[in-house]
């Protein structure tokens, strides 16, 4: 019998174990337990065995605490996170540090005895912008990245199980952190409009490179059992223009959206070929825009709600929480088929940015759905195709298309949004074991991109419309039986040209014509890990 008991307070709402939210007056934070019952095990235990919250240290630390029996896994995550300049001064983000420990105690939970391990990620960069699979990654783990992001039916590392919570059951013992510096290229245009100066093309690369850290720990917990923990930035979306779009306002538009996966993850053997897993994902979230000063006004002058909270009020933060499931299983000798399922993520509101967004700020992330498939071709060779749905439709900050600017407005649940499709991702990945201490990787990761050629004109902030990834990877086991992990990435240039794209006019018309977007991308990343 297994259950999830929930005790949890996210920036002034309580959340019940429906996942549904309260209003409360209290402080703010985070606190979660999830409690395995000994029944789960068929064997006696005096107490629950495996548990994880996450609370409010102090002022400026979030901690989240995980006992897996006599074994504590505790992150810090400090909650204001060091801010960065380019060299050109300009202000470019920052990212939490994150120290993570894990330590042995003793049978009665005594205090801490023995520190095993502690790892401390800070980094001087701003946090991540991916928009590959729309604003997803293309794949989690230099490995699986390195061949086109496959992994529902694979384990290749200790952070396998942020794709597949049930592949936790088949890595064993073992820890992998990594870095991958993202290079997105993001240009505009704008042309047969009626304003003055509209026209033109404009370069969405101020900020220009993005360092995106991963870390994953797995342990085998017996009786064939294991946890793991993540700590992955997953998804989340840049542009940053080099001048103003006379359209949008009078500054330099631009957005910044990152999202950060905090994910404890429990699975099991059900025998010898099928496992099953199941992971809390605490979410962390941030947005900023600036240069939409010309959507900052209320009926009728504008279209805003809430014209003071539409843009340049710097970042906003949200937290929530959704659940992983998986399974993986041996099907034949040669064979091994996965599925894994992730619920939406019910988010807290932007507030800063609540005249922006549908729904007075909410931005909740959508769920998924995949299958996946590994075939050993050859003792040597294996071959891999997963295909993921993602449900950006079941989000109204994201579907809601601009047209809704003249129903509903901006901030209203029926407010304009960026009106993207669902979108169906297909990835293939071929390794190859080319010597005792050399794995070769490659892959390909195509979907179609989600956005109608009917709504370019707001995506100009979010130009997510790469289609086809092309990967390359590498993995050299050293002399202490660790592991140099290096992956590349390139995403082919895609362009998508608008189509009834500006609505014509003189306001509340925009001067018609067309909004044209496209995006290329390249990545470099690097992970080094070891069994334990």
């Amino acid at each position: 019998m297994f259950h999830l008991v929930f005790d949890s307070k996210i920036e002034g709402h309580s959340l019940s174990g429906a996942l549904n939210h309260k209003k409360r007056t209290d402080g703010a934070g985070i606190s979660v337990q999830i409690t395995v019952y000994r029944e789960l095990f068929l064997i006696p235990m005096e107490e629950d065995v495996v548990n994880v919250r996450m609370i409010k240290a102090n002022n400026r630390d979030n901690k989240l605490v995980i006992r897996v029996f006599n074994y504590l896994v505790i992150f810090y995550i400090d909650s204001q996170p060091t801010h960065y300049q380019d060299v050109n001064d300009n202000f470019v983000g920052g990212m939490p540090k994150i120290r993570f420990e894990v330590i042995k105690q003793g049978a009665v939970m005594k205090p801490v005895a023995v520190k095993i391990l502690t790892v401390v990620v800070a980094l001087s960069v701003p946090m991540a912008a991916m928009a590959t699979n729309g604003y997803f990654s293309h794949g989690i783990g230099m490995k699986s990245m390195g061949m086109g992001g496959v992994g529902i039916a694979m384990a290749q590392d200790s952070l396998a199980s942020a794709t597949n919570p049930a592949v936790a059951a088949l890595v064993g013992n073992r820890i992998d952190f990594g870095l991958n510096l993202f290079v997105p290229n993001r240009e505009s245009k704008i042309s047969g409009n009626a304003f003055p100066s509209v026209d033109g093309t404009y370069d969405g690369n101020e900020t220009s490179m993005f360092l995106i850290p991963e870390l994953g720990y797995n342990r085998d917990l017996g009786n064939d059992m294991a946890f793991a923990m993540t700590v992955v930035g997953r998804g989340g979306m840049n542009s940053d223009y080099d001048k103003s779009i006379g359209l949008f306002g009078s500054s330099k538009p631009g957005i910044d959206l990152a999202q950060l996966y905090i994910s404890p993850t429990f699975a099991m053997k059900l025998n010898q070929d099928h496992s099953v897993g199941i992971t809390l994902n605490a979410i962390y979230q941030r947005f900023k825009a600036d240069g939409l000063e010309n959507f900052a006004n209320a009926p009728p002058a504008g279209p805003s709600v809430d014209p003071t909270n539409v843009t340049g009020n710097g970042y906003s933060s949200s937290t929530g929480f959704n659940i992983g499931l998986g399974w993986v299983g041996k099907v034949s000798p040669i064979v091994t088929m996965g599925a894994m399922y992730t619920s939406k993520a019910d988010m807290s509101e932007f507030d800063e940015y609540a005249g922006l967004f549908a729904e007075q700020g909410d931005f909740d992330i959508p769920a998924t759905l995949g299958l996946g498939i590994a075939v050993d071709v050859s003792p040597d060779v294996m071959v891999v195709f997963d295909v993921v749905k993602i449900y950006y439709s079941d989000v109204a900050a994201i579907n809601n298309p601009l047209s809704n600017l003249g129903a509903g407005g901006l901030g209203t649940g029926g407010g304009a949004g960026f009106g993207w499709e669902d979108m169906t991702v297909y990835k293939l990945g071929m390794s190859w074991n080319y010597q005792s201490d050399w794995v070769l990787r490659i892959g390909w990761n195509h979907g179609e991109q989600p956005i109608p050629s009917s709504e370019t004109l707001f995506n100009i902030l979010a130009p997510g419309v790469v289609e086809d990834h092309l990967t390359f990877g590498a993995t050299w086991t050293l002399t202490n039986n660790a592991e140099l992990t290096l992956m590349y990435m390139h995403a082919l240039e895609n362009e998508i040209k608008g189509s009834g794209s500006i609505f014509p006019g003189t306001p509340p018309g925009m001067g018609g014509g067309e909004a044209d977007i496209k995006m290329s991308q390249n990545a470099l990343g690097i992970a080094y890990g070891w069994d334990l």
